[in-house]
C-alpha cells in the first residue's frame, strides 16, 4: 500500500508529464517529492539507530569470577553466580556500594568489623524480595535456598 502523501506526489508527477510546457514545474515537483522521501528515510534510520544504541549501550562488561562461594557463617557457604548478577542488575554499585570490587573484600571488611555479614545478606535478600514484589524473576529469599551446609 502506498501512503497518501507518496500517492499525491506520484499523481502530481503524472500530471506534469502530460503538459510539456510546464516541464520546469515538473522537475521541481519531483525534486520536492524526492527530498520529502529522503527526509522520511533518514528519520526512520535515525530512530532505529537510537533505539538500537539504547539497548546496546546498557550492556555492561562482565568482570571478575564467574562463580564465587561466600562464607555464610554457621548456616553454611553461599554459592554466588557473580556474572549472572552483573548481567541482570546492570549496575555493579547495587552490590558494591557496601564493599569494593576486589577479591576477598567482604571477608576483610567483616574481620575489620567495618562490615557486618548480615548487611551483605540483607542487601541480597531485600533485592530478591523487591524483584518478587514487582513480578520479576528473582533469586532465593529463604535461608536454606542460599546457604548450603557441608
Amino acid at each position: 500500500m502506498i501512503p497518501g502523501s507518496a500517492l499525491a506526489g506520484l499523481h502530481g508527477m503524472l500530471q506534469c508529464s502530460k503538459n510539456p510546457w510546464r516541464k520546469s514545474d515538473c522537475i521541481v515537483a519531483v525534486q520536492i517529492w524526492k527530498w520529502n522521501l529522503m527526509k522520511k528515510i533518514v528519520m526512520m534510520l535515525l530512530l532505529t539507530g537510537m533505539l538500537t544504541a539504547g539497548s546496546v549501550g546498557r550492556a555492561i562488561q562482565v568482570q571478575g569470577k564467574k562463580e564465587m562461594v561466600l562464607d555464610g557463617g554457621r548456616l553454611g557457604k553461599v554459592p554466588f553466580p557473580h556474572h549472572t548478577h552483573q548481567t541482570v542488575l546492570d549496575d555493579c554499585n547495587r552490590c558494591h556500594r557496601l564493599f569494593p570490587q576486589t577479591s576477598g573484600a567482604i571477608q576483610q571488611l567483616i574481620s575489620q568489623k567495618s562490615l557486618l555479614a548480615r548487611q551483605v545478606m540483607n542487601q541480597c535478600r531485600n533485592c530478591h524480595k523487591e524483584k518478587v514484589k514487582s513480578g520479576e524473576k528473582a533469586g532465593p529469599v529463604k535461608c536454606t535456598e542460599c546457604h548450603i551446609k557441608n
